[in-house]
């Protein structure tokens, strides 16, 4: 990567450098400001972050390279401490389906529909079936309605 020289200096550097050299900072900032309604980020993506994996990276001073330097980091981190995270948040998600299913259904149901979403549901969509499965645990008086709505919500027809 080119070295920067002066004329790639923004003014606001010095800011950026003294405010993100701090991990606390960061995770203030993420927490405070980048989560929904205000932000881009659902709370449970910010919780699932482990801040104590942050690490100062080397740079001098953001320059219009920046935006590359940003998504190469986001990689990285992804692939370093995100991912973990997401796995960790999307078991316990289908645990507490489990629990509740089990609970209103038995554990043969529970089962069933455990083998389910660990098999079939990517990560990004446990979310929009927890809320779903939420209603449809109070609507479904079989556990068989239960695992009919949630196959077809994995198969993409819900």
């Amino acid at each position: 990567m080119a070295q920067p020289n002066d004329s790639d200096r923004l003014p606001h550097d010095p800011a950026f450098k003294a405010i993100f050299s701090h991990p606390r900072m960061i995770a203030d900032a993420l927490r405070g400001y980048a989560v929904k309604p205000n932000g881009p980020l659902h709370p449970r993506t910010v919780a699932a972050l482990d801040f104590g994996t942050l690490e100062k990276l080397p740079a001098e001073w953001i320059t219009r390279d920046f935006r590359r330097r940003v998504l190469l980091g986001m990689e990285q981190g992804v692939q370093r401490g995100l991912e973990p995270g997401v796995a960790q948040a999307h078991a316990r998600g289908v645990a507490r389906l489990r629990r509740q299913a089990a609970i209103k259904f038995g554990a043969p149901t529970a089962e069933r529909l455990h083998d389910l979403l660990v098999t079939a549901l990517p990560a990004d969509r446990l979310e929009r079936l927890e809320d779903r499965t939420s209603e449809w645990l109070m609507a479904c008086e079989h556990g068989e309605d239960l695992l009919a709505r949630v196959t077809a919500f994995v198969r993409g027809e819900r």
